[in-house]
């Protein structure tokens, strides 16, 4: 029980540091690719949609997924406790939209490699 609920702590703050370092790092590539001249509308587009998603997932998804998680540490897991689904809801919702802030990264590296 107390290493689930160290790995819970864990990777509660990988969930964090992650969507701050994206956070971070997104408004960095957004401002030099608004300092680039002639300026790639496409490439601004897609950092701002995966900048919006950071932010998404860094303000609303994570800090939700954060206090259910802790709510369920240390609940017994037969039967699972009843805010089990909203927990693998939200995290679903993470790896989803991580996914496609994922998919966006690779269109754009794809597209600066050929150009």
């Amino acid at each position: 029980m107390l290493l689930r609920h160290s790995a819970s702590e864990i990777n509660r703050t990988y969930f964090r540091t992650y969507g701050w370092a994206q956070l971070i790092l997104g408004l960095v590539v957004l401002g030099l690719l608004w300092c680039q001249s002639p300026r790639d509308t496409f490439s601004i587009t897609v950092v701002g949609v995966m900048l919006g998603l950071a932010f998404i997932l860094t303000l609303l998804i994570t800090p939700q997924m954060i206090t259910v998680g802790r709510s369920i540490d240390f609940a017994p897991r037969t039967p699972p406790p009843p805010v089990m689904p909203r927990f693998w809801k939200l995290h679903g919702a993470f790896t989803g939209l991580d996914s496609v802030k994922l998919v966006a990264g690779l269109v754009l590296l794809v597209r600066w490699i050929i150009r």
